[in-house]
């Protein structure tokens, strides 16, 4: 279109007029004649002159020449270009009918859309995920009009779509038609799917933006490596992609359940912000889309999952609870020297005091006079076990694999963990002695013993 060889009015009024020059082929003493009328932007250009006869009249007064004629041409295409450009920027799209921008592109026109993609690009997509024709004349009529729309991702039609279905047109009246045909494409409301017909959708913007942009720089410096593509192509691949694999890298974090609504919203949200910017402002939609992707990528970030409050924090297998510890001063037990790594109570709960010596097997007095208590602390319980003095005769209710290791110890079987027939237990004076020494405190239940059949 005439209306993409406006220059964007930034920088001096000498070089607005310069680059417009360039672009229309004007000649220097065109553009020098318009400095010293003191011509500041393209508003001024465009309401200089009323007529395309009092453009021809000021030419004249230049003294070009044979080349007069020609100059003629080209600033009154100029003066059109600009005075159309303002009117499309200035006009009440309100009023455009929806019918308008769903109205197909012109065979010529889609041609040249689709064989200039593939000049800049080189690329071919399948059926399934390149755009159907009526996608890209949708998107390029919103593009022309700067009637940019959300567009629902649901209805985006692709190339197989359109291969595979067939129009039939009903005439309703003296030529007046209307297209029967399916509605849309059946696909499965999934994530997946989601992000397939996103992809076909960005597409077709850059399809229907791949002419250059108005103004842009030298066309040297678009192939200088690490070039904003943004001010050379209207829509340039490469910011297409860069928001499309965000929102693909992004919703992955995100659980299996919560992916498409999380999707569907965030990606809404952006294209919503775009519609604003693209329709109130002179700028590409390039340009639109990277300085939108960049305000917005804190948006994209997943939520992580939520951190448990300590206090009301459900126990885990990486955080076992612990045993609760009573305090020194609240203890109902007084722990005296350890024995052989084992804590060992002076007094019971009640203030009953515990014989030290009889702790270390050492006590000559009778075992019923002390009760055989132990000091001994279990790794299970705070209070000091009380020792058994029948051997033989272990209590009812399971004791016996309890007792077992007792009983062979303190008969001298075999020293602990010893098949039969090894070395055996030192003999021991008395029963303490014999539960200090073992593992535990003889709390771990011993090997099987042996049938007696």
């Amino acid at each position: 279109m005439e209306t993409d060889k406006v220059p964007l009015e930034k920088g001096s009024p000498e070089e607005i007029l310069r680059k417009l020059g360039d672009n229309f082929l004007l000649d220097e003493g065109v553009v020098d004649a318009l400095l010293r009328l003191g011509v500041e932007n393209l508003q001024e250009f465009r309401f200089l002159w009323a007529s395309e006869q009092a453009i021809e009249t000021w030419v004249a007064k230049l003294g070009l020449g044979d080349n007069a004629l020609l100059m003629t041409a080209r600033v009154r295409r100029a003066w059109a270009a600009v005075g159309l450009y303002y009117h499309l920027v200035e006009q009440d799209r309100s009023k455009i009918a929806l019918s308008d921008l769903g109205t197909m592109l012109g065979e010529t026109e889609l041609r040249d859309t689709k064989q200039q993609f593939w000049r800049r690009y080189k690329m071919r997509f399948p059926p399934e995920i390149h755009p159907a024709d009526t996608t890209i004349s949708r998107v390029a009529r919103e593009m022309q009009k700067r009637m940019l729309c959300v567009y629902n991702i649901w209805r985006v039609e692709t190339l197989q779509f359109q291969l595979t279905t067939s129009q039939k047109k009903c005439k309703l009246g003296e030529g007046l038609f209307i297209e029967d045909g399916e509605d849309k494409e059946a696909v499965a409301h999934d994530v997946d799917n989601y992000l397939d017909r996103l992809f076909t959708l960005l597409l077709a913007y850059a399809m229907a933006g791949c002419a250059g942009v108005t103004g842009a720089p030298d066309a040297a410096q678009e192939f200088n490596l690490g070039a904003d593509t943004v001010k050379f192509v209207n829509v340039p691949l490469d910011v297409i992609y860069k928001f499309y694999f965000r929102a693909k890298r992004s919703v992955t974090v995100m659980p299996i359940s919560q992916r498409l609504h999380w999707l569907q919203t965030k990606d809404v949200e952006e294209r919503s912000e775009w519609v604003p910017r693209f329709r109130e402002s002179t700028m590409s939609l390039g340009q639109v889309i990277g300085e939108v992707y960049t305000s917005r990528d804190a948006h994209w970030s997943a939520p992580g999952p939520a951190t448990p409050d300590k206090k009301t924090a459900a126990p885990t297998a990486a955080s076992p609870v612990s045993p609760a510890k009573v305090p020194p001063s609240t203890s109902p037990l007084k722990l005296g020297k350890s024995i052989n790594g084992k804590q060992v109570a002076t007094a019971m709960k009640d203030g009953t005091k515990l014989c030290p010596q009889f702790q270390r097997g050492w006590c000559k007095a009778n075992v019923q006079q002390s009760s055989g208590r132990t000091g001994f602390v279990g790794p299970s319980t705070t209070a000091p076990r009380t020792a058994p003095t029948n051997v033989d005769k272990p209590q009812r209710g399971g004791g016996c694999l309890f007792w077992v290791p007792w009983v062979r110890a303190a008969r001298g079987a075999t020293s602990y963990g010893r098949p039969y027939g090894g070395s055996q237990r030192p003999p021991y004076q008395s029963l303490h002695q014999l539960w200090l020494a073992l593992p535990d405190g003889g709390l771990a239940p011993g090997p099987e013993p042996r049938s007696s059949r």
